[in-house]
């Protein structure tokens, strides 16, 4: 479990308990999140008055139906708008935040605004996909009401901190084990490691360059592949003093019409580079092959063939499903997953910045494994059917998403192909990747591997 402070009492009314487990899974949410000097008490309803009184939207038998998008109107937090669920638009006149100095009343229902982000109900409740399986992006809540490029969670939280610091006497700080500072976690899918010359030289070819594209595969008969680029990663973290996450796949043969791994994970080369990350300070985890994240047996397979404990890894290809892969993350040997996130583009897929515990739907309560959502991919950034966006371009998004984070304290985490710093179509890209280090740097953050954030939010 995450650690959170327990500090908050939660008095729900009458007409609104059977709302109370996910009610709680926000509040621990909230305490994990932040440290409160001493005990408060929230009132669910208006049955009576405490020192802060949430005023309930209208849920009524939403999640009995198993609907898909409630009710929302928009009002403006901290210069963004953002849309409050369960709410009618005619409550965007309302005042957000009333009552007096010693009993405040946030009038807009920001928990079960929360909830319904934060547990992915939509992704439950949809039956839309794309051709791998995934829930589309383009259908998401969050991109139809535009604010997916912000943690609309964290701003949630951010209008109860604020009021709670508006009382008398109290005081509240983001939770020291988070650390008042911006956490980065850089993380390596490892797909690809053996083939980048031939790709190279094909592109090479393709753009004229013909005389580059023969000397690459001649180049590629007496030397390594371009794209088994460790040793170029390894220095770079190196020279920046920061720690990352590497997962490999264990699985090279192609399934149901798409690639695994291009390279043995057995030989012996690959596992004297796992033994080299390793013993630089890095973790290794898992990218589940594909089919994994609906099959645990298949993903409990795989983690057995590593040669030291896997606690955590991504999925190949981010092949999940709501509710199913969640159910068969629970109910493997996995201890956090990094999967959450959308390829299509740069975004909060969950609405929230932190790890966390995500919830379980079908059976009212939180999964024990612990999410570290991801905001950025850079095939994301590069590809044309997503974002295709310039290396320039691209350092102005993440500068913007970086900020964004680091006004909660929060953890950026993004996917950095080993192959996106190398060769011709990809070489442009390396600045970018230095230039998220040094901005990351600059506002003095924290670059650890995600088995290390896990540790320390867990122990």
């Amino acid at each position: 479990m995450l650690n959170k402070s327990k500090k908050i009492s939660l008095d729900i009314s009458k007409e609104h308990l059977y709302l109370k487990n996910k009610l709680i899974y926000v509040i621990d949410l909230f305490e994990s999140v932040y440290s409160i000097n001493k005990p408060l008490r929230i009132v669910y309803g208006s049955h009576k008055k405490g020192d802060i009184n949430i005023s309930p939207g209208d849920v009524g038998t939403f999640f009995e139906e198993k609907a898909e998008i409630p009710k929302y109107t928009f009002q403006n937090w901290d210069n963004k708008k953002i849309p409050f669920l369960f709410s009618p638009l005619d409550f965007s006149q309302l005042d957000l935040i009333s009552g007096k100095s010693d009993s405040k009343n946030i009038n807009l229902d920001i928990f079960m605004s929360s909830f319904y982000i934060l547990s992915c109900w939509q992704e439950y409740v949809s039956d839309k996909e794309d051709e791998m399986g995934r829930f589309p992006f383009k259908e998401s809540f969050l991109k139809f009401t535009g604010v997916y490029q912000i943690p609309v969670v964290n701003y949630y939280f951010d209008i109860l901190a604020s009021v709670i610091k508006d009382l008398p006497n109290y005081n509240i700080d983001i939770n020291p084990i988070h650390q008042r500072k911006l956490k980065i976690g850089i993380t390596h899918d490892i797909d690809n490691c053996q083939t980048g010359s031939v790709q190279d030289a094909y592109r090479e070819f393709l753009s004229g360059n013909w005389y580059s594209s023969v000397r690459k595969i001649f180049q590629r008969l007496i030397k390594e592949d371009i794209w088994y680029n460790f040793e170029d990663l390894l220095k770079i973290e190196k020279k920046y003093g920061i720690y990352t996450s590497y997962f490999f796949i264990t699985e090279n043969n192609p399934k149901n019409g798409y690639p695994n791994a291009d390279y043995l994970f057995h030989s012996k080369k690959i596992q004297i580079l796992l033994k080299k990350i390793r013993n630089d300070g890095h973790e290794v985890g898992i990218h589940g092959s594909i089919g994994s994240g609906f099959d645990k047996h298949q993903l409990n397979r795989e983690i057995t063939k590593f040669p030291f404990e896997i606690f955590g890894g991504r999925f190949h290809y981010l092949m999940m499903r709501l509710p199913k892969s969640f159910q068969e993350l629970e109910e493997s040997n996995i201890r956090y997953d990094a999967s959450l996130g959308f390829a299509e583009s740069v975004s909060f897929r969950n609405g929230f910045c932190f790890p966390y515990q995500p919830y379980n739907n079908l059976e009212d309560k939180p999964f024990s494994f612990v999410e570290f959502p991801f905001q950025l991919m850079d095939k994301t950034l590069i590809q044309n059917y997503y974002m295709g966006f310039s290396p320039e371009n691209a350092m102005e998004l993440v500068k913007n998403m970086i900020d964004e984070i680091a006004k909660f304290s929060g953890y950026f985490n993004l996917i950095w192909h080993n192959n996106t710093i190398t060769g011709y179509k990809y070489e442009k890209w390396k600045k970018v990747l230095i230039y998220i280090i040094k901005y990351g740097k600059e506002k003095k953050s924290e670059f650890q591997s995600l088995k290390t954030f896990y540790d320390r939010l867990t122990n």
